[in-house]
């Protein structure tokens, strides 16, 4: 795929790209749309154009751009219409494909393939006989085939919560969290087979999160990707990526729902103005009535990744202490350490808590964002040029650092080791690390570190891993004594 030089520079309009779009008055929508989207958007498609993606994965990212931009102005693209603009936004030096050619690149089971909308109230036109044919399922929303049990939890949580607030106050969390296992058990008894065992353990942490944590603010909070959530109503509750506004995939039931998590979030108080600072690091906002009339509204903002600590990050339950201590250890050993992991899960953050751990050591990082910004003149940030990340890696050697950092560099381009290298990569890249954290979504939906493996592949956070691959490494460095307490 080739990347334009910008949306704004896109002369052809909505209607060149997609002729044919029903009514008059709807083409008119379509055209202010596509052209406020060339005039707001750039910076949101430039990012989503990443040339270590895949043409598949550059395709839903765009479309899902499109895709929420459009809605939020109150115009619902066709598959058609949305395939047709992810052609021109992905590859517009190129002559223009038929949408209807673009199937395989962006298919939307939901969406008709026609050139307008139906309502039902007329017929459908069938349009030419063709097979379409889907990728797999990817990270889009807009094509996520929920299994029963996923398209389920909506109808069901507010049941067990329900019950769960007339059982469980009072109780332990241990308590209460067995007895939210018995309400889900008797609420999934029917459909109990479409119900695996995870499933009907998420459920029961998520009732959990509502009746003495903060639900839905919690499910939001733990996509890393959000910067911030505002709360504007029950049904208005909209998150912040990368600077754009969208709405959340979820709501609240009504306003003694808000009411009862924003108090708690609030530590009890229920009117005025509240000022919050989060133990991640996060701030927010509440305003409670009488001062917000229509109920009470909120914003919560993401810390600053440069501010990241393991204190912090203990405290958010992203990593535990032990398994802190382990990378701790593992970064002073000389050790080649993946942090491994989906986009979003806080791989940026236990980077930087690292960089921020290592004292008084020589450290250099390579990244393509500003998150570091060292606060020690022993450190080095070396920001990406319009190489890439990748094109540092060599001059990030020549500095002579005691531990490399890296993150958004290629697994192909690491280098071999020297030196103490830690490197954030994607879940499915391979890389012959001594020490690999791996974090991923916990039964709960929140991103944890899931996962402690050395080169064997043994974990360990099960306890029983015996002696690791990279012992003689810690001890040959002084820290056989230290690592032996972790695990007594």
């Amino acid at each position: 795929m080739t990347a334009h030089s910008g949306v704004r520079r896109l002369a052809r309009s909505f209607l060149q790209i997609v002729p044919s779009v029903g009514d008059e008055a709807r083409g008119r929508d379509l055209e202010e749309a596509w052209t406020a989207f060339c005039r707001d958007m750039d910076g949101a498609v430039q990012t989503a154009l990443d040339a270590s993606r895949t043409p598949p994965e550059i395709a839903y990212a765009v479309g899902e751009i499109v895709h929420n931009y459009f809605r939020a102005r109150g115009v619902t693209l066709t598959s058609r219409e949305l395939r047709g603009i992810v052609a021109e936004l992905v590859a517009p030096s190129a002559p223009a494909p038929d949408p209807d050619e673009l199937t395989a690149m962006v298919s939307f089971a939901s969406s008709a393939a026609g050139t307008s909308l139906w309502t039902g109230g007329e017929a459908a036109d069938a349009g030419p006989a063709r097979v379409e044919v889907s990728l797999p399922p990817a990270r889009s929303p807009l094509v996520e085939r929920l299994e029963p049990h996923e398209a389920g939890v909506d109808r069901l949580l507010p049941r067990v919560v329900a019950a769960a607030l007339r059982t469980v106050d009072g109780l332990s969390r241990a308590a209460a969290l067995s007895a939210l296992r018995g309400i889900v058990d008797a609420e999934t008894g029917a459909a109990a087979g479409e119900w695996p065992s995870e499933a009907r353990e998420r459920l029961a942490l998520m009732a959990l999160s509502e009746v003495s944590g903060l639900g839905l603010i919690d499910r939001l909070w733990s996509d890393r990707s959000i910067q911030a959530v505002y709360v504007n109503g029950p049904k208005a509750v909209f998150v912040e990526r990368a600077g754009i506004l969208t709405p959340a995939a979820e709501t609240f039931s009504d306003e003694a729902h808000v009411m009862r998590l924003l108090v708690r979030l609030a530590r009890g108080v229920r009117e005025g103005v509240v000022e919050i600072r989060l133990r991640d690091g996060g701030s927010g906002t509440i305003v409670f009535p009488p001062a917000a009339p229509a109920g009470p509204v909120a914003v919560i903002r993401r810390g600053d990744p440069a501010d990241a600590t393991f204190a912090r990050l203990i405290a958010s339950e992203l990593i535990d202490r032990r398994s802190a201590d382990v990378l701790r250890i593992a970064a002073r050993s000389h050790l080649k350490i993946a942090v491994s992991g989906p986009r979003g899960s806080g791989r940026t953050a236990l980077l930087v808590a690292l960089a921020r751990d290592l004292g008084d050591l020589r450290v250099v990082t390579v990244a393509g964002h500003r998150s570091f910004r060292h606060p020690s003149p022993t450190k080095v940030e070396l920001a990406a040029t319009a190489g890439g990340p990748a094109s540092l890696v060599e001059t990030a050697r020549r500095l002579r650092p005691d531990v490399l950092i890296f993150d958004g560099v290629p697994s192909q381009a690491l280098p071999e080791g020297g030196t103490a290298i830690v490197a954030a990569l994607d879940a499915a890249e391979r890389w012959p690390a001594d020490l690999t954290i791996r974090l991923g979504r916990a039964t709960d939906g929140l991103y944890r570190v899931l996962g402690l493996q050395d080169a064997s592949g043994a974990d360990l956070r099960t306890g029983q891993i015996g002696r690791p691959s990279f012992a003689d490494a810690v001890e040959a460095a002084g820290y056989g004594a230290a690592w032996s307490r972790l695990f007594a």
